[in-house]
């Protein structure tokens, strides 16, 4: 399970509430599926706070050089970065370490694009199967190499 801890580890500038205790349950770059207890990282889509807040969304990370949307409550976590994709993709290499050296019950789910060439629909991964986190990974260099 990854905690909101250990994004504030790998981002350090945070805006609104610290929750370090609280568990992220699903990793998304959507806010057009379900995404409890959610870590929302608009990647590519024009990015929709209060969608993602309503599907779950407990935090954001958003790009250092763009304002935050007025419609971000005050106390939602948003962590800043330079580069979402390159973000999306630190949590997942940190969380796959993670599990590898650990076993746990509770597995956060990561919600990506599936390895295609129109990158246009979104799958979930659940990463204590092999296969689904070898996709994961497949995906995100795929989608990497599409990005330049």
């Amino acid at each position: 399970m990854l905690f909101m801890k250990e994004i504030a580890g790998w981002f350090k500038q945070v805006a609104g509430a610290k929750m370090e205790e609280v568990r992220i349950e699903t990793v998304s770059i959507t806010s057009s599926l379900s995404m409890p207890k959610g870590l929302y990282l608009p990647v590519e889509e024009h990015p929709n706070f209060l969608a993602a807040i309503e599907q779950g969304a407990i935090a954001a990370l958003w790009n250092t050089d763009s304002p935050l949307p007025r419609s971000v409550p005050n106390d939602f976590p948003v962590f800043q970065t330079q580069d979402l994709f390159d973000a999306f993709n630190t949590i997942a290499e940190n969380y796959k370490k993670k599990i590898e050296q650990e076993e746990w019950k509770e597995m956060t789910t990561f919600i990506f694009y599936q390895n295609d060439p129109s990158f246009n629909q979104y799958l979930p991964f659940h990463l204590d199967d092999e296969r689904e986190m070898e996709q994961l990974f497949s995906s995100i260099n795929q989608y990497g190499k599409r990005r330049g």
